[in-house]
């Protein structure tokens, strides 16, 4: 009773690698001064309120059946966290075949998860749902961006989002705004919905 005791335990408070360096996890294309860190990813990208609430959130590695999820911010991820043996308290679970094939991108796109997920519990709003919905809707039929809508299409509707998102178009917010930041271009309008979430070039 006591093995399972303290096997139980251990899933609950964790027992993952906290990654900082990110050596030898991402491809060459990505490797660059500001991603051979977390914390540079996060101070070369994220506005400095988003990086305030960022502080105590850590990436881990761990297992992951879709590259990457979330810990603590809704009860599907802290269910997988707790299962996985990641814990249950806020963080990225970073499996290493998810950094190497997206690089930072999905360092912010599980960060992008969080800061939505607060305003969503109550918090600090940090990105509005109606104002992403009519930028969303905007891009959509602006030429020039409607590729990135068409991506985030692509990538956010799927049974596994679908079903443990974090909620209404989490999935396409932690897209759009992971791909902005990392192509370091899109329209002002969508700029301006992640403007306390992300730093414009």
């Amino acid at each position: 009773m006591r093995v399972l005791l303290a096997f139980l335990l251990l899933l609950m408070v964790g027992c993952t690698t906290t990654l900082d360096s990110l050596r030898g996890k991402m491809r060459d294309e990505y490797w660059v001064q500001e991603h051979k860190t977390v914390s540079a990813i996060k101070s070369h990208y994220f506005a400095p309120p988003a990086q305030y609430a960022m502080r105590d959130i850590p990436c881990v590695s761990g297992f992951t059946v879709n590259g990457s999820y979330v810990v603590g911010a809704n009860f599907w991820g802290t269910l997988a966290g707790v299962f996985t043996g990641s814990g249950y308290s806020r963080k990225n679970v970073m499996s290493e075949v998810g950094l190497w094939r997206w690089g930072p991108e999905a360092i912010i796109h599980e960060y992008i998860h969080h800061l939505d997920d607060m305003g969503r519990d109550g918090g600090h709003e940090f990105i509005n749902l109606e104002e992403f919905a009519d930028a969303y809707v905007k891009m959509a039929t602006d030429t020039r961006w409607a590729g990135m809508v068409g991506y985030a299409e692509e990538k956010a509707s799927s049974t596994i989002t679908d079903t443990f998102g974090l909620g209404v178009m989490s999935e396409h917010i932690a897209y759009v705004g992971a791909r902005i930041a990392m192509q370091r271009s899109g329209p002002d309008y969508m700029w301006g919905v992640f403007r306390k979430v992300l730093k414009k070039p």
